[in-house]
């Protein structure tokens, strides 16, 4: 029986060249891009076009503005099309929204287009041009995330870490998908071939104290306050933040960039 593949990249420079093709690669960026686009398609964005550069998302969000049929009132308060993102996790000047979960909510980005652009996840989607199918994950959609690669023969986890380091959450998301992963291999099926940065990910999630089924999520955030990337947001005053990624399944959607037009939707 061939055993099925299982990658976790601390970084996404880690990643051998070539090695995500034919993969299907999970973005990770839990504080904060990919809990808040998760978040955005679960309350209704229409889409959302990830972009590196923030000269890039206000020409993006033109391009997509002049290919729109003209309002059809001009009592139309809010943008069909709105700018998110941040940079070193400060909402951007000029920007409708910046990076935190709960504000992209159904009222204010339901059946909108969202343009964003972040410090570190929006490169790591990047990175991953090539793959199969990048799929986007977080704890918000953790089970959703697990089924369907339960499903794939070759999985990458790309966590994109904090200006250039490796950070505590997106390695603990990796571990928490590995280690379901394997549970959830039956006798009949092939089993994971892993990487030691997966097996790392896997021995530290397996060291929080448990509750039902995950660990707590007192203890999920305890690993995030003391994270380079949480002591940030703390010292911002978004410690809500924390506690907002810090919930298993909060959503049952797949959230997936199509590479061929870059742009995220919810999967069928």
């Amino acid at each position: 029986m061939k055993a099925r593949q299982l990658y976790t990249f601390f970084l996404p420079d880690l990643i051998p060249e070539g090695l995500l093709v034919d993969s299907v690669s999970v973005v990770i960026d839990i504080l904060r891009a990919t809990t808040t686009m998760t978040t955005g398609i679960a309350n209704g964005a229409t889409r959302i076009v990830p972009c590196v550069g923030v000269d890039q998302a206000h020409l993006t969000k033109q391009r997509l503005l002049d290919g729109l049929p003209e309002p059809m009132s001009a009592m139309e308060s809010t943008p069909r099309v709105l700018l998110g993102g941040e940079r070193l996790g400060k909402p951007l000047p000029g920007f409708d929204l910046g990076n935190a979960p709960e504000t992209y909510s159904p009222s204010a980005i339901g059946g909108r287009t969202i343009v964003m652009t972040t410090t570190n996840g929006t490169r790591a989607m990047d990175r991953c041009r090539g793959a199969h199918q990048i799929v986007i994950g977080s704890f918000a959609n953790l089970t959703r995330v697990v089924q369907h690669l339960s499903r794939a023969h070759r999985v990458a986890l790309v966590c994109s870490g904090t200006d250039k380091h490796v950070t505590c959450e997106d390695v603990l998301f990796a571990g928490a998908v590995t280690a379901e992963l394997s549970r959830l291999t039956g006798d009949s099926e092939p089993p994971w071939e892993i990487n030691d940065q997966a097996e790392l990910a896997r021995s530290y999630w397996q060291q929080l104290p448990t509750g039902s089924q995950f660990p707590t999520t007192e203890s999920i955030l305890s690993v995030f306050r003391r994270s380079l990337g949480g002591s940030n947001l703390i010292a911002q005053g978004r410690g809500v933040d924390l506690e907002f990624a810090a919930q298993i399944d909060r959503f049952d959607v797949l959230p997936v960039l199509d590479q061929s037009i870059w742009e995220i939707t919810a999967a069928k």
